[in-house]
């Protein structure tokens, strides 16, 4: 009203100014004498009396929506039948129910789940009780824990972990090998929009139905309800209570909406579930629209239709109470769920993924109940595709080898494979996968390097030459020699004496010295490679030797050289421990000493081997090259004849 006025005020005064420069031209063509000039008074604007600002009330139009909520508004004032009337109130009440229902799954504790901290102790005794049991080690020797850190899309167990540790990655936005949240949180951002989403389709509701109470509530009240061409001039009492009472139900069940809501959606940790659970709670909310437009009968729709808007009065200080609230309610929807789901959400998230992931992933775990001892196995620190083991490598050689199955009614024998001995018969399999080597080095009745020939051509070859020319491709293999072609035992010469090489030994018995009474006792028995013929062999060379200490000259340097890899050997076979508790001093003065030192010291003082006897499951006895020192002991040497007593 102000601005009005001071608008009137510059009008007049523009126009007054206007007149009296109209009255100076008037003079100046004559009309009044040209010796007199008049000039135009300025005149002031006329003062008016200054109006009071007054809050002016404006009008808001306020629709009574399409929902089965404003049913009670128009039962009963139609000309609808009472089937359609009654109808009308069953779909209120199925309304009110299928809304009900659905709160109730929303708070409904085995729809939540359990609450995301629980996946700390579980994951806790995962890790300790499965993710390192070399039960779950695969073929590549990589420890379960492992896979599934570095999301491992082949793992066949323990997916639940790996979905979990995938959901949490992908939520925080960090590497698999990270611990510690970013600034930018993908899961948490999307997280927030969609809680923040569903409180404005909430919020939106409630303020729905304040907008439409305040218009039912400024109708007049009446004995009876008058509807006149879509116009409510009154309300009767009851249908008035009826209606508030409606709208207020319909605040509540928004409001357990909101609340339930929420915390669904604060408690999933998938980016994907999180818009599809936003989207599936607003369809909760407009389950009054669905019903009102798919089953309230037509007369009811048509009348509902027609309601004229109740005009809602608004003044400048209403309005500034509402955005004051309004803001406050934005505040709300921001922290509250930040605050109280989100951010104890993130700490739990990477607490689980600490439990999970950090430290030392690769190693696995075995328990010897018999002994009382647990025993640990370092395993790969990754799983290389490229770097596959022996058994990986024989799956994938041998699976192309033909188009199709291979079909045990055909006459044709499955395609010879190189890196693995292939058997038809179970019992043939489970001998082989539990053998030992030594039982492996007595199983066959040939010394391979001397009897069967690996190169001989396929049409001459026998059984044994298929199964030594997937051995020596094996034996190359595991030394990481390659895997083009069957190496030759020449070439594999280097090899015999790494504690590891026992396929090496089985195979190249004779260039490995397993037939050889002089070459160095390392290694010279069943279980660590060498065949039992070619031992069988290496007696029989024995026997024809001088019984005299060092009876060749090859006897000193192999005498050496097992002293010199004494170290190397137990170490491997017993582990560093062993070493430190023994007396290594006592060990290097042998080496020096020479034969007399096997009466001097005749056990091992580390291994408490006899040095003459040898080990049964280690190394070979040293009488071969020392059989007149252990004859001064008055022990019968079966084996050697020139030394018999």
């Amino acid at each position: 009203m102000a601005t009005e006025v001071e608008e009137l005020r510059a009008e007049i005064h523009r126009l007054s100014s206007r007149l009296a420069a109209l009255e100076v031209r008037f003079d100046e063509k004559g009309y009044a004498p040209s010796s007199v000039v008049v000039e135009p008074e300025p005149t002031a604007p006329p003062v008016l009396p200054k109006a009071e600002e007054a809050d002016v009330a404006e009008e808001k139009p306020v629709q009574l929506a399409e929902s089965a909520w404003n049913l009670f508004a128009v039962v009963g004032l139609t000309d609808a039948g009472w089937l359609d009337a009654l109808f009308s109130v069953l779909i209120l009440l199925a309304n009110v129910i299928m809304q009900t229902l659905f709160i109730n799954i929303l708070f409904n504790k085995s729809f939540l789940g359990d609450p995301f901290e629980t996946n700390v102790k579980n994951t806790r005794i995962w890790r300790t009780s499965l993710a390192h049991s070399f039960r779950y080690m695969d073929l590549s020797q990589t420890s379960l824990v492992t896979r599934v850190c570095d999301e491992d899309s082949s793992l066949l167990v323990a997916s639940t972990q790996a979905k979990l540790l995938s959901d949490i990655n992908k939520f925080l936005g960090i590497q698999k090998a990270a611990f510690e949240a970013t600034f930018d949180q993908p899961g948490v951002i999307l997280c927030m929009l969609c809680i923040i989403l569903w409180n404005l389709c909430v919020y939106r509701e409630l303020r729905n139905i304040w907008l439409n109470l305040q218009a039912v509530m400024q109708l007049p009240r009446a004995q009876s309800t008058e509807l006149h061409q879509g116009t409510f001039r009154s309300l009767s009492f009851t249908r008035f209570a009826v209606i508030v009472s409606a709208y207020l139900l319909r605040a509540a069940l928004a409001i357990a909406l909101l609340v339930g809501g929420t915390q669904w959606l604060g408690r999933t940790t998938s980016i994907v579930d999180l818009i599809l659970n936003a989207v599936a709670l607003n369809g909760i909310l407009d389950i009054d629209e669905f019903l009102f437009e798919a089953m309230v009968p037509t007369k009811i729709q048509l009348a509902i239709q027609k309601l004229q808007p109740i005009q809602l009065k608004y003044t400048k200080g209403k309005s500034q109470v509402e955005s004051a609230f309004n803001f406050t309610m934005l505040l709300v929807m921001l922290l509250v769920p930040y605050l109280v789901l989100i951010v104890p959400l993130t700490q739990r998230m990477l607490e689980v993924k600490r439990e999970m992931c950090f430290g030392i992933q690769n190693f696995v775990v075995a328990y010897n109940s018999d002994v009382g001892m647990a025993y640990g196995l370092m395993t790969n620190e990754k799983r290389f595709v490229n770097a596959l083991t022996l058994a990986e490598e024989a799956v994938n050689n041998y699976k192309f080898k033909l188009d199709g199955p291979w079909k045990p009614v055909s006459d044709e024998a499955p395609p010879s494979p190189d890196f693995m001995q292939l058997g038809l018969y179970t019992q043939e399999f489970e001998f082989g996968r539990i053998r030992k080597m030594q039982e492996e080095a007595a199983y066959w009745p040939v010394c391979w390097e001397r009897d069967v020939d690996p190169y001989e051509t396929a049409e001459n070859a026998s059984a044994l030459v298929a199964i030594a020319h997937s051995r020596m491709r094996a034996a190359a293999f595991n030394l990481g020699l390659g895997t083009n072609a069957t190496p030759t035992c020449a070439e594999l010469r280097d090899t015999c004496y790494i504690p590891e090489a026992r396929m090496v030994r089985l195979m190249c018995g004779q260039t490995c010295g397993c037939t050889d009474p002089l070459a160095s006792p390392w290694y010279k028995q069943k279980a660590e490679g060498c065949a039992e013929m070619c031992l069988l062999q290496r007696e029989t060379r024995m026997r024809a030797l001088p019984c005299q200490d060092f009876p060749q000259a090859g006897a000193q340097e192999s005498w050496n050289q097992f002293w010199d890899n004494y170290a190397v050997a137990v170490s491997a076979y017993y582990g560093q421990d062993r070493l430190e508790l023994g007396d290594m001093n006592a060990v290097s003065m042998m080496k020096a000493g020479g034969c007399p030192m096997l009466q001097a010291v005749p056990k091992d003082p580390i291994t408490g081997e006899v040095w003459c006897w040898g080990a049964a499951d280690f190394f070979g006895p040293l009488t071969y090259l020392c059989p007149e020192a252990w004859q001064h002991q008055n022990l019968v040497l079966q084996w050697h004849v020139g030394c018999r007593i």
